[in-house]
């Protein structure tokens, strides 16, 4: 089966767009909130697209071969998201790769760089030979004829003749396991196999009677920042195990109940000679095992597998079914419900059902009267993803804009430019949340606290100190202020003077929105400052000196003083006044 190469979050909104247009050309049509068109979008979401990596001779660079989205089973917008794991590489799940190392619970999608993957559970036969902290020792073999994903399910049938069935609830998941008639059906469940290191304080599992297990890890340093987090996890088994035991590095104990550390983890042993499936019931929370217990009792309190995936699908059906089409081929609609899909996998639920979760301030706070939500890759959301979701969802995304007020709250006072569970990962550039955050208000989402929001807006762009979590929140900016510009002295430069123009704008508009005139003119104005980076002798955008020059040997093709493209292509990145670009650039006189 041919897949489609990559899907980044930036372009979902815009491709949707695309689709819709060749579905006109082609006699189709898109309908929102109508009840014409596909009868059942969920049968058109195909998991595996996105899965597979660029071919050998298509370089895109790091981050960029692969779709980087995991095929596994997830809840609008939940906070399990339950998935093979092939590799560690982002998004945990290679298409062209045939071994599994585990099913872990958490994964992000879509994202150039490793995360998450915390707490693999892995079936295998027979007694340990070495440690399961070698996941590559006990991978199984599979085939993608045995394999099938929808939102919602995942299920494969391994080499060794086991069967793997998984399903969610939004803060939990529930497995099925089929084994062959044996009296050494072993389950792996490794605390220290998060995607990136797991650290040796806050990672363990504990042993709870004969049919339960639960643990944490601590993990995070998402693109190698300094972003932290902590998960915990509770799972109950309908199997009492027949044996069990843990490991911690090379070493393993049987019969030992608990082992604490990064290289942790614990083994269970089934009788599946009378039952071959064993299920397992598992929530998970980013406040305590106690939540866990709390989410899963509350969420999943039964064995009815059929129920729980019968419960996300019909949740599924309810998000996609909010576009219909008509028209254009089979093809064309999954290409359509599949971006749809992957448009509302981020941002995540992050509290618990009793409302409580841990804060930018590490401290544990409770969501009053709305959901706190995880995960904003603001830099690749603001240009498309948000509107759409704003459109869709106006309620739920109200809340995420509330959860970015507290994160600034609890923060330091400024939103964070690339959040990921309660910390900031300072990823990409430019003070995105600005724009995110107009542009939902924009689009109808204004349930939230929005002077708080202003606030929040005011203070990373006019203070030099203002922090989000352990980042600043914009770099370079008693430059911009002074010069209306960032210099060749940063990396990037021409590129961070763009976004900050576009996230001075975001301000304005959002200030006059809420009637603050001031506060609208004075950003209006520093809106134009993309005019300070354009250089009218080349007709380009340049990176520009700190003595007021531009950057001599310029090339319009040359990545020097962007980030992630060249001058070509960020010339145009002024959304906000094209008009005025194209006069810059000589108007009409020169079409």
């Amino acid at each position: 089966m041919q897949k489609i190469l990559w899907w980044r979050g930036k372009v979902l909104f815009a491709a949707l767009g695309l689709i819709a247009l060749s579905l006109a050309l082609a006699g189709g049509a898109l309908f929102v909130n109508h009840t014409q068109g596909t009868s059942d979008p969920v049968q058109s979401v195909d998991p595996f697209i996105g899965t597979q990596p660029a071919p050998a001779n298509v370089h895109l660079g790091p981050g960029f071969d692969s779709g980087n989205v995991f095929p596994g089973a997830i809840y609008p917008h939940g906070m399990v998201q339950w998935s093979p794991d092939t590799t560690t590489a982002p998004g945990g799940y290679r298409y062209s790769q045939h071994n599994i190392q585990g099913f872990s619970l958490t994964h992000f999608s879509g994202r150039g760089c490793p995360a998450y993957q915390d707490f693999p559970f892995m079936p295998v036969l027979g007694s340990l030979t070495t440690s399961p902290e070698h996941a590559s020792a006990y991978a199984a073999g599979f085939s993608h004829s045995s394999e099938s994903a929808s939102p919602g399910y995942y299920s494969v049938h391994l080499d060794s003749n086991i069967g793997v069935a998984l399903s969610v609830t939004p803060r939990t998941g529930f497995g099925q396991f089929t084994y062959p008639s044996s009296t050494s059906a072993t389950m792996l469940v490794n605390a220290g196999g998060s995607a990136t290191p797991d650290a040796s304080e806050g990672t363990g599992v504990q042993i709870v009677g004969n049919n339960q297990l639960v643990g944490s890890a601590s993990s995070g340093h998402f693109c190698k920042g300094p972003n932290t987090y902590t998960l915990y996890f509770a799972a109950v088994f309908d199997h009492a195990f027949t044996g069990s035991g843990t490991w911690n590095g090379e070493t393993i104990n049987p019969g030992m109940r608990s082992s604490s550390g990064k290289h942790s983890g614990a083994y269970l042993v089934f009788n599946t000679t009378n039952q071959a499936t064993v299920q397992v019931r598992v929530g998970i929370s980013f406040v305590s095992v106690a939540n866990a217990q709390l989410n899963l009792a509350t969420e999943n309190p039964n064995w009815n597998f059929d129920a729980v995936h019968a419960q996300t699908r019909a949740a599924w059906e309810t998000q996609l079914s909010q576009i219909q089409i008509s028209g254009g081929t089979p093809a064309e609609h999954t290409i359509f419900y599949t971006a749809l899909y992957h448009a509302l996998i981020h941002p995540n639920i992050f509290s618990d059902v009793n409302g409580q979760y841990t804060g930018f301030d590490g401290q544990v706070h409770v969501a009053q009267g709305y959901t706190q939500y995880e995960n904003f890759p603001g830099w690749d959301m603001y240009r498309s993803l948000i509107g759409l979701m704003a459109l869709l969802e106006p309620r739920a995304t109200s809340d995420m804009m509330q959860s970015l007020v507290m994160d600034a709250e609890q923060g330091g006072g400024g939103l964070p430019r690339w959040e990921v569970a309660n910390d900031n990962s300072g990823g990409m550039i430019g003070d995105s949340m600005d724009a995110v955050i107009s542009t939902a208000y924009a689009f109808g989402a204004r349930n939230f606290d929005t002077q708080a929001a202003l606030q929040a807006m005011i203070a990373g762009a006019t203070r030099p100190d203002m922090l989000s979590g352990k980042h600043i929140v914009r770099e370079n900016l008693s430059e911009y202020l002074s010069s209306g510009y960032v210099s060749t002295d940063a990396a990037g430069s021409a590129s961070i003077t763009l976004e900050y123009a576009v996230d001075d704008f975001a301000i304005a508009q959002f200030a006059h929105a809420l009637g603050q005139t001031s506060t609208y003119q004075a950003f209006l104005a520093r809106g134009q400052n993309w005019q300070n980076v354009f250089n009218p002798a080349s007709g380009y955008m340049q990176p520009r000196n700190p003595d007021g020059s531009f950057s001599a040997n310029f090339s319009p093709t040359s990545a020097n003083g962007f980030v992630e493209g060249d001058s070509a292509q960020y010339t145009w990145m002024v959304p906000q006044n094209l008009p005025g670009l194209f006069q810059a650039m000589g108007g009409n006189a020169i079409a």
